[in-house]
């Protein structure tokens, strides 16, 4: 595999064991509790990052036959285009701009909180899937529309690097989350230090 592509992958990797660690020890409650009103819980991050992962598998997997058919093919090295090196860096934590949601991400309805994390963790392997697929075809001539905005485009390697920054970016807010929540615990029962 292309190095650019095994550093990829194991990003993905690492976000799915910062997910694992997240949430170990947990109680339904306090995966469902919203330390804020206007913040998600830790269960809705997760539910919005699997919608999210679910909305660009299918335009990732379509770019993928795509390149194959068109015989797109490239061995590196692979750069992120103007789009998304932006997007990427407004992506990564912490959050520079706080933007709502579009609808189609919002995790209004999160289900059984029970599915949340090994749902997150079965779409990362679709991803590395995906990531391993895609070695030996050109990520700099493939390009994908946002599914978010059909004004938006930006190639595949760029994609790949949006998609982990959005995790990274909810990951780091579910860290934020379990630790306002082990202080508000601490602070209940009356622990200061």
């Amino acid at each position: 595999m292309h190095p650019q592509l095994a550093k990829l992958n194991e990003q993905f990797a690492r976000a799915a064991d910062l997910a694992k660690a997240a949430c170990t020890g947990l109680t339904e409650e306090q995966l469902t509790l919203r330390v804020d009103s206007a913040e998600w819980s830790i269960a809705e991050c997760l539910v919005h990052l699997n919608l999210s992962s679910e909305t660009f598998l299918s335009e990732i997997n379509k770019a993928c036959i795509e390149a194959r058919q068109r015989q797109l093919h490239g061995d590196g090295p692979f750069r992120k285009d103007l789009r998304g090196r932006v997007l990427r860096w407004f992506m990564m934590p912490p959050a520079r701009i706080k933007v709502r949601a579009r609808s189609i991400l919002e995790p209004s309805m999160i289900g059984p909180v029970e599915k949340a994390l090994p749902r997150f963790l079965e779409l990362q392997c679709e991803l590395q899937k995906l990531i391993e697929e895609a070695d030996g075809l050109d990520l700099n001539r493939m390009m994908i529309t946002s599914p978010l905005s059909k004004l938006v485009r930006y190639n595949l390697f760029a994609c790949f690097e949006i998609v982990i920054a959005h995790q990274l970016r909810h990951l780091w807010q579910i860290e934020h989350i379990k630790n306002q929540l082990r202080l508000n615990r601490e602070h209940f029962l009356g622990k200061t230090d």
